[in-house]
């Protein structure tokens, strides 16, 4: 695939923070001349809430999807939680669920003409450093036994 079907931004790793109630958003942009198909799905199954999680853009139409980090979800240390965008050029232009989700199985990510987009998370440096706090808090103190 040579066209860029989807403009999506921000490009870099995304943030969550406590003050946003663990929720971003990617803005979704249509840049080509026909409607295309996307879908939002996780490496890790249960860990983020994303709303819309699939939909038609007709050309030049923009989307907000909102990637929520679920309560009690830990992002992990290694950075290997991950959020894909994955689209193509839409068989249909009206959106039908049944249609679609079997549109889905049937084209699934490996194939060449699906387009990836891929996002990494971070937690804000507020929330890092409250954790931390936490953590160092929470440690039981080593005895002294000696004076």
């Amino acid at each position: 695939m040579t066209a860029k079907l989807l403009k999506v931004t921000p490009l870099g790793p995304l943030t969550f923070s406590k003050e946003n109630n663990n929720t971003t958003n990617i803005s979704v942009n249509n840049i080509s001349k026909v409607p295309v198909l996307y879908k939002l799905q996780s490496t890790v199954w249960g860990k983020f809430k994303m709303r819309p999680r699939w939909g038609v853009l007709l050309p030049n139409e923009q989307t907000q999807c909102s990637i929520t980090l679920n309560q009690g979800a830990e992002l992990s240390k290694r950075a290997l939680d991950r959020v894909l965008l994955v689209c193509m050029t839409a068989p249909i232009n009206s959106v039908d669920m049944d249609f679609t989700s079997a549109f889905w199985r049937r084209n699934i990510c490996y194939d060449p003409m699906v387009e990836k987009h891929s996002f990494s998370f971070e937690q804000s440096k507020d929330s890092m450093k409250r954790q931390e706090q936490l953590e160092t808090d929470a440690r039981p103190s080593a005895p002294i036994y000696w004076r």
